[in-house]
């Protein structure tokens, strides 16, 4: 009778292995995502490897041109002027500070540490913006420009925020994601400890070797789901660059290619650095295993 549970043990330890991969290979894909999109450090270091906030400054010729457009019929504007008026208003590190100030708010959001999302303040960008451009301009009154100035940022608030509706969703998983959050974080380390406790109910009442045998090759299967990782990385670039980026033609050149295609070919390149790096110390680790399990010394000591 005994023996027949013994028996049984380890072959629901092993159906059950089978059927948890598809877990495992969550739990892998769960951690790297979490390591790469939920982490200040990452996200910032990604955002300046790429010089966004250069390539933003750099190119608000852009807006003034589309604010040109904007124009009435006969108001002669600067291009030149509403450039340099955007440069003083929305400098370099005021945009590196406000989008770090939202990535930590975002970060402590999700993470449970406050239970609101920061708001964009640029009321003082605006100010800045509006006088700037009507004390240096020179092609129109002071009257005109004003009036132009108020006209084209009276619609703009001056405080950005989520849309309520989407505040109040992100608001409802709250909850869920403060559990999520640390199990993301030890997902591998679970896959490895429900991975060993099934070896050793694969190869209860049975010889040590057997155990070590059952660890590796089971690692070295499980390992096998960390590729699957690696390709998942390869194609986020591809995705982007093929299907995501030609649909959004409302967007500029210099943000689809000078922003968004440098920025997925980082996360990219992270996830799969990462996850191959995770696949080498795995496969390590399971050949470990079977090389103990098949060695001779851990036989006779087993004798």
């Amino acid at each position: 009778m005994i023996e027949l549970i013994f028996k049984f043990l380890r072959l629901a330890s092993y159906l059950t292995y089978i059927f948890l991969i598809p877990v495992f290979l969550l739990l892998i894909i769960i951690f790297n995502f979490r390591v790469i999109f939920f982490t200040p450090s990452a996200i910032e270091s990604i955002i300046e490897k790429n010089q966004v906030y250069k390539t933003l400054y750099d190119n608000y010729g852009y807006f003034s041109g589309q604010i040109i457009k904007l124009a009435p019929d006969g108001m002669e504007l600067s291009q030149t002027e509403l450039t340099m008026a955007f440069k003083k208003a929305f400098p370099e590190n005021d945009l590196k500070a406000k989008t770090h100030s939202q990535i930590e708010g975002y970060y402590g959001f999700f993470s449970g540490r406050q239970d609101y999302l920061p708001t964009i303040d640029i009321q003082k960008n605006l100010d800045v913006f509006r006088n700037e451009f009507i004390n240096t301009q020179t092609k129109m009154s002071n009257e005109e420009a004003t009036m132009f100035m108020n006209a084209l940022t009276e619609n703009i608030p001056s405080q950005v925020s989520l849309p309520d509706q989407t505040y109040q969703k992100l608001k409802n998983y709250q909850p869920s994601l403060k559990i999520m959050w640390p199990i993301a974080l030890a997902g591998p380390i679970l896959s490895l400890l429900v991975v060993f406790l099934l070896a050793y109910l694969r190869n209860i009442k049975k010889e040590k070797k057997y155990f070590f045998r059952s660890c590796g090759w089971f690692l070295f299967t499980v390992n096998l789901l960390f590729l699957a990782a690696v390709f998942l990385s390869l194609t986020i670039t591809a995705i982007i660059k093929v299907i995501v980026l030609p649909d959004m033609k409302i967007l500029p050149d210099f943000l689809k290619e000078g922003i968004f295609l440098p920025i997925a070919e980082s996360i990219s390149r992270t996830l799969f650095y990462v996850s191959l790096t995770e696949f080498i110390c795995v496969l390590i680790l399971s050949f470990i295993f079977i090389y103990y399990g098949h060695s001779k010394k851990l036989e006779k000591k087993t004798a």
